[in-house]
């Protein structure tokens, strides 16, 4: 047996990405709670006003690093152009869903996906599992989800929904998806270069 394999992490960038993932998570059920009560306060124009300008700027913020991944690239207009065509989806699905809970599912779990590809990505690069990685994270994430939902059984203003869970995974699938495709870019402009 390896004797990497016995470790719990194999960088200390993957444990800062699993422990993101612990304090990005443990937000999402401590906020099981908050949600309801915040979403029948921000009613009207302020409130959607507000909840727009909070997704653009994470869109603008999410944009601004996929460009700066890009700049280190030489096809930049390739790049950038991905990345604006990412944020469009998001923006359009995020103006489409009226829900405030299905919105910050949708930033949430993409956020988690990100992480979750992120450290098992770090993992195979230091020698762990390289096999399946998209998937691993969109069990990861589904898992998580499902957790979400149990807890609400629990909680005496929630409700347990399973479109919920079907929306996290939405949200995953997107997020994965936007990665293989910045990936695949990647790889098609590395091997032109």
């Amino acid at each position: 047996m390896n004797k990497s394999s016995n470790r719990l992490f194999y960088s200390s960038r993957e444990r800062f990405l699993w422990l993101a993932i612990v304090l990005v998570v443990a937000s999402v059920y401590a906020s099981i709670a908050l949600v309801r009560s915040v979403d029948g306060r921000l009613t009207g124009e302020l409130g959607r006003t507000l909840w727009y300008a909070g997704f653009a700027m994470t869109a603008l913020a999410m944009l601004l690093v996929a460009i700066q991944q890009g700049l280190r690239r030489e096809r930049v207009l390739a790049w950038t152009g991905l990345a604006i065509g990412v944020v469009a989806v998001y923006v359009l699905l995020f103006a489409r869903v009226t829900s405030l809970e299905e919105r910050t599912h949708l930033l949430e779990y993409s956020v988690i996906t990100l992480l979750a590809h992120q450290a098992l990505t770090e993992r195979a690069r230091a020698g762990g599992q390289t096999k399946w990685l998209a998937a691993r994270a969109f069990c990861i994430v589904l898992v998580l989800g499902c957790a979400d939902e149990g807890l609400q059984l629990v909680m005496p203003a929630r409700v347990f929904d399973p479109g919920d869970i079907l929306f996290n995974a939405l949200a995953a699938v997107l997020a994965l998806t936007a990665i293989l495709a910045f990936q695949v870019l990647g790889r098609k402009l590395h091997d032109r270069a």
